[in-house]
């Protein structure tokens, strides 16, 4: 009897102790968290300008326009006109005026397929 009664009693100190240690560290969790440092962000390839930081500019359309497929770069030419078109690719600080972003976006969105996806009402059977 006093062996059981030994064992429960180192259990319930041991739970005792971890309850404590943990109750410990979470009131320290918000102090922890505010003296931990921010991790790095790395922006994604392509915004950073030719000195290595990040670039404040407009985005490279003459990049953008070069990574389109040929169906959505006609899409431009036929919105923009070969002239205008020519211009903007020319220009590497283009800052795209409201009715251009809409033709852009046009464009980019030319051929897109958005389908809602309706909860299925259909019930399969289980076979003859």
């Amino acid at each position: 009897m006093s062996g059981k009664l030994i064992i429960g009693i180192v259990i319930m100190s041991t739970l005792g102790i971890v309850g404590l240690a943990v109750w410990q560290q979470q009131k320290r969790l918000p102090e922890l968290e505010a003296r931990r440092p921010a991790p790095p962000v790395t922006p994604p390839p392509g915004l950073l300008g030719k000195d290595g930081k990040n670039q404040s500019g407009p985005l490279d359309f003459a990049a953008l326009f070069g990574n389109l497929k040929p169906a959505k770069q006609e899409c431009f030419r036929e919105k923009f006109g070969q002239e205008r078109l020519n211009q903007m690719l020319a220009n590497q600080a283009f800052v795209p005026a409201p009715e251009d972003n809409s033709i852009i976006g046009e464009c980019l969105l030319a051929g897109a397929t958005f389908q809602e996806s309706a909860p299925s009402t259909t019930t399969e059977s289980a076979g003859p």
